[in-house]
Order: structure tokens, then C-alpha cells, then sequence
């Protein structure tokens, strides 16, 4: 099963994740850094342009297709 991490901006989820996944030969995906590549915006542009319902879809979106990879290690938190 994949690994989740969840918590507030600047609490740490990247790097730690990172270094977990690392520790267990799992691969780290950051929700947030997928949803600015696939919408070439940055998480703070969407809040501001399109609303916090827009990005709660493409993070919705995102993180199911996410949960399907088993060797995993996901961060996951709306930055703003």
C-alpha cells in the first residue's frame, strides 16, 4: 500500500517524505508539484484564478490515480 503523508504547508511532508521513500526503494510524488505540471500553474494561481473548488478537483483527480501506485510514497496538502 502506499504511504500518505498529510499536514500543514511547511510542516515538513516533502523532505520527509523524500527521505522515507528513499529509506524503503518507494518512489515520493508530491500532489501539489503534479497538479502545477498538468495545469502550468502554480498552486497559489489556481486558488486565486480559479478558486479553492478547482483545485480540490484536479487535487481530487490527482490523488486517487496516485493511491493506485503500491511502492509509493505521496504528499499531499494545498499550499496556498
Amino acid at each position: 500500500m502506499p504511504i500518505v503523508l498529510v499536514g500543514m504547508p511547511g510542516s515538513g511532508k516533502t523532505k520527509i517524505g523524500m527521505s522515507l521513500a528513499r529509506f524503503m526503494g518507494r518512489v515520493f510524488y508530491d500532489s501539489d508539484e503534479i497538479i502545477a505540471e498538468q495545469t502550468g500553474s502554480t498552486i497559489g494561481e489556481i486558488f486565486r484564478e480559479k478558486g479553492e473548488g478547482e483545485f480540490r478537483k484536479a487535487e481530487h483527480r490527482v490523488i486517487s490515480h496516485l493511491l493506485n501506485r503500491r511502492a509509493a510514497v505521496i504528499s499531499v496538502g494545498g499550499e496556498r
